[in-house]
């Protein structure tokens, strides 16, 4: 119940710092400040997709713009996207903590060719390997699953 009440705030913190992301390289992302008499509208949010608290208050949320990290709850966000490959490609995230983790994504060359990108730094840095052809009728455009 904790966890998914802490998913719940993740998202909707998230939700209007994302709006105009789509950057390819992890970067900081600014909370807007409005000034005194200013009108705010809200924003136009892209769907989210997946997210999870890894561990204390760092977890990351996908949506069809960007991958981003938090590690402070969810106050400020950094694009973690790895580079090369599109946010709407990417068919799974899985971080074991909040320095290692794993993207599998459909290739931007060729969509029927997986790859994954793996960080152990917090998406500061990603390598990204071709992971093969899945069988015919293994798996669709819109989902994937990886066994540990």
């Amino acid at each position: 119940m904790r966890a998914t009440l802490g998913v719940i705030v993740l998202s909707v913190a998230v939700v209007p710092v994302l709006a105009g992301c789509g950057g390819q390289r992890a970067e900081p992302l600014a909370h807007a400040h409005a000034s005194a008499g200013a009108r705010l509208r809200p924003a136009v949010s892209p769907p989210i997709q997946e997210a999870q608290l890894v561990q204390g208050g760092t977890g990351w949320v996908l949506t069809t713009k960007a991958l981003a990290m938090t590690s402070n709850g969810g106050r400020t966000w950094r694009v973690v996207t790895p580079p090369r490959v599109r946010a709407s490609a990417i068919m799974g995230v899985h971080f074991q903590s909040s320095s290692s983790g794993w993207v599998v994504s459909a290739s931007a060359r060729n969509h029927a060719q997986l790859e994954v990108s793996a960080t152990t730094d917090g998406g500061a840095i990603w390598s990204t390997r071709p992971a093969g052809h899945p069988e015919r009728g293994f798996a669709d455009t819109n989902s994937a699953h990886i066994d540990r």
